[in-house]
């Protein structure tokens, strides 16, 4: 089974909304941001709207920055708004639109590009739904996405294929495991029974990996090359692996990491080689000190989680930002959070975090312009 392209072959779409840079509307795409020398470290412009509540999702889409909160864990009184932003100066990101109330997207945590697309949402409703499209013009469209097979779950990143279930210690764990194609059930599977493996779906080609969440029940990995019959490859638990919210970073060579950001403990990440997916292996623990390492994003060999820059060939800390003592040029406090993403754009670095320090802000995380 071969994970098909999401912009690829699909039907046409129904519904094509016109929209302004009008208030509620969209910005006029604006490409580019600065990719010029920098002082790595450096907070350029923050807190931004913290009003946002707390500001778990980053997406840069054709020239547009979306801030996407969540609502719990924000402050009272916060609007929930998503948000939209001109970069072409990051040390003033200028707001440019205001969206509507949050979906709160794939567990409130997760959205996906396909080609043309941005899905940070369902299709609904269908006068707003929450996806944009940017067809070559000069606007992004707010539009519904062709063959969206739902957005509640971490399973369902990979339409038309679903893979479920995302297990979280925070609610029940049941069921079995089970794969889908276009809404029809080709397999299931007590994968709980056989493994006792918590956590969170990932599907790469031929491969279906279950990583742990912070219940720290380690890794299993599957053949899905015949998704009617799918074949347990190995299952790890050496080491304890987990974490908040699992992901995958692959290097040039072919090498395959499951990094696990956790805040239980301390801070840091734990990591299992699943480059022979038949052997998996534990391959370390690195303590992170400084903001919750919750969720962690990836740019060639960097990794950003927590307030720290990770290069992922050593498994060192390469910059610590220090956003708990940077001054916030906006409001004149002092206290950032970064903690909840790092979105990384050229040489920049764009954060968002939770209450009391919600909000997003904007950093260089690079010296030399990013050109590879």
């Amino acid at each position: 089974m071969r994970r098909l392209s999401l912009g690829a072959a699909l039907p046409s779409i129904a519904l094509v909304l016109a929209v302004s840079s009008r208030a509620g509307g969209l910005p006029p795409v604006t490409p580019g941001f600065p990719n010029v020398p920098q002082t790595p470290g450096e907070l350029l412009s923050g807190l931004n709207a913290p009003q946002q509540g707390r500001t778990a999702i980053l997406a840069y889409h054709d020239g547009v920055l979306f801030t996407i909160p969540e609502q719990p864990a924000s402050n009272p009184g916060s609007d929930f708004q998503v948000r939209t932003w001109d970069l072409s100066n990051p040390r003033d990101p200028v707001e440019t639109a205001t969206l509507g109330l949050t979906p709160q997207p794939i567990q409130a945590h997760g959205h996906f590009k396909s080609g043309e697309y941005l899905v940070i949402g369902s299709n609904w409703p269908p006068e707003a739904p929450w996806s944009f499209r940017s067809p070559g013009s000069s606007t992004l469209e707010r539009t519904t996405f062709p063959d969206l097979m739902g957005i509640g779950v971490r399973g369902q990143l990979y339409a038309p294929w679903y893979v479920g279930d995302a297990w979280w210690v925070y609610s029940e764990v049941e069921g079995d495991a089970f794969i889908e194609f276009r809404g029809e059930r080709l397999a299931e599977w007590d994968h709980l029974g056989e493994t006792g493996v918590i956590g969170h779906p990932f599907l790469l080609g031929d491969l279906l990996i279950y990583a742990s969440d912070q219940s720290r029940t380690g890794v299993a990995t599957y053949d899905v090359s015949d998704p009617r019959n799918p074949v347990l490859l190995d299952v790890l638990t050496t080491g304890g692996p987990g974490g908040y919210w699992p992901e995958l970073w692959g290097s040039g060579d072919g090498r395959l990491l499951i990094v696990f950001p956790y805040r239980t403990g301390g801070n840091g990440i734990r990591v299992v080689d699943a480059t022979d997916p038949t052997d998996l292996r534990f391959v370390g623990d690195l303590p992170l000190p400084g903001d919750e390492a919750m969720y962690i994003q990836f740019q060639d060999h960097r990794a950003f989680v927590g307030d720290h820059v990770v290069d992922m060939r050593s498994l060192e800390s390469i910059l610590h930002l220090d956003a708990a003592n940077a001054v916030r040029t906006n409001d004149g406090g002092v206290g950032i959070d970064t903690s909840q993403y790092l979105l990384p754009l050229g040489n920049l670095l764009v954060t968002g975090g939770g209450a009391p320090d919600q909000g997003m802000s904007v950093w260089a995380h690079q010296a030399e312009p990013d050109l590879v």
